[in-house]
């Protein structure tokens, strides 16, 4: 198995209506990339069904998502240091769930231009 290149960290709390799209603008991204990716979520103690949308990403993409999921709300800054005291990736991006990242979703249509210009 290739070493895994990017890993992706997302705290979740309370997110159920925007983990779906997310997701889906997330993969396609990173399946362009061509490199081995994980994505790691952390449930920060939701109280809606994000835990359960969540299991759904990990059924649906085993090989490249992975839940943390908190008993309780710890904040946002302790479930971004959960998922990086688990990540894999030589590179480490962290992304809000709530899709209010268009800096880093230029970061990683750049590390998709990088691959695609070879």
């Amino acid at each position: 198995m290739k070493k895994i290149y990017l890993s992706v960290a997302i705290p979740v709390y309370n997110e159920q209506e925007s983990l779906q799209k997310l997701s889906d603008r997330l993969m396609t991204v990173l399946e362009k990339i061509k490199e081995p990716y994980e994505v790691i979520y952390t449930n920060d103690g939701s109280k809606d069904d994000s835990i359960h949308i969540l299991r759904n990403l990990q059924k649906k993409y085993p090989k490249h998502v992975r839940v943390i999921d908190f008993s309780g709300n710890y904040g946002q800054h302790m479930a971004i240091m959960a998922a990086f005291e688990q990540v894999n990736g030589e590179v480490i991006i962290n992304l809000d769930a709530d899709l209010q990242n268009p800096q880093k979703k230029s970061l990683l249509l750049d590390l998709y231009k990088r691959d695609t210009m070879w």
